[in-house]
This record gives structure tokens, sequence and C-alpha cells, in this order.
């Protein structure tokens, strides 16, 4: 008897939530024309680096992300939360814009942002994000 073996393909390696995070990097991408980058830090969850400050999350059935506290009005982080790629990648685009437009010295200063680096890092070694990195 004669046993075939099927070649795993890399892509059914890929879970959902890094399926979705590069399916909104394509759509920030050639929609939005803005760059961003995925992050699979080893958990269920993939990560959308979008800018300084605007990191979004997903688990392959929802994204959400901080909205950067911008003019410093907001005692609580503000996350919006998105089903679909589309909507959420206009969603993204719109909060890139208002950062573009802020004066990032004085946002990062100021804390009302955090290097995206810093979130990333709080994922990777398990920390409480929202401790670590999250806007105020």
């Amino acid at each position: 008897m004669i046993e075939i073996v099927r070649e795993v393909l890399p892509e059914e390696r890929v879970g959902r939530a890094e399926q979705v995070a590069r399916h909104l990097v394509n759509v920030l991408a050639t929609k939005h024309n803005i760059p961003a980058d995925v992050h699979v830090p080893g958990c269920d969850e993939a990560v959308v680096s979008v800018f300084v400050g605007l990191l979004a999350r997903t688990d392959g059935r929802s994204i959400w992300w901080s909205v950067p506290n911008i003019d410093g009005n907001r005692k609580r982080p503000f996350v919006r939360l998105r089903y679909f790629v589309p909507t959420a990648a206009a969603g993204l685009a719109d909060d890139y814009a208002t950062i573009r437009g802020a004066d990032l010295g004085e946002l990062l200063a100021s804390g009302r942002i955090t290097h995206v680096a810093a979130e990333l890092a709080a994922l990777w070694f398990g920390e409480e994000v929202g401790d670590v990195a999250s806007p105020v």
C-alpha cells in the first residue's frame, strides 16, 4: 500500500489572526497608501504596527486598537472595535491622519502616545499591556 503524504503549504500554517492582520496591512497599503507591519507574538493574536502610538490587534474575528489621546482631554484610553477589515482600515487611516498632523515629539514627551516597541515588548514578555504602553 502506498501512503500519500500531503505537504502542508506555508499559508495553511498561518493562523487566522495572522491572515486577518496581513489582509489589513494589504488594504492599508493599497487603499490608503499607509505602510504597516505584522507581528505575531506567539499567542492567538496578531499585531499590526501602523505608526508610533497606533497599534491594532486581531484575534482573527475582530480588530481593535487604542485611539491616541492627541488633545490630552481623555482620562481613559478610547478603544475602537471593528469586525471587517475594510472598516478597520478606514478607521485606522483616520487615526493615522490625525497622528500625522500632530507634533509627535510633544505627544511622546507628554506620554499621550508611546513607542510601538514598548507595547510589542509587553506582548512578547507577557506584561500587562495597559500598564506598560497604553495611551493615557
